[in-house]
């Protein structure tokens, strides 16, 4: 398991969907990796903080800014341009080096 495979798997790791193999896998890179941990960490507050919030609108101005951010973050994920030294998961690899 690598930085990468965990941001492939986290929706259903967080939905607690994933199977037992791959949630295992899981669990022992984030053993590991601290960037990875982080990201899953932040990803359960999210969720909570959303989840008890209920549903609510945002400026459309907003909603356009927030959507082209991320598909541009989406886009550099997928050239690989993620940078190792920087403890971005995106690279593929941990903070350990492996």
């Amino acid at each position: 398991m690598n930085c990468r495979h965990l941001l492939d798997a986290l929706s259903d790791y967080l939905d607690d969907q994933a199977a037992a193999s791959v949630r295992a896998d899981l669990e022992a890179h984030l053993a590991e990796c601290r960037s990875c941990t982080v990201i899953v960490e932040t990803s359960r507050r999210t969720l909570r903080i959303v989840t008890d919030v209920g549903s609510f609108e945002i400026p459309d101005e907003l909603s356009q800014r927030l959507l082209k951010k991320t598909m541009a973050g989406l886009a550099s994920a997928r050239t690989g341009s993620g940078d190792p030294g920087t403890g971005n998961p995106e690279s593929g690899g941990t903070e350990s080096g492996s």
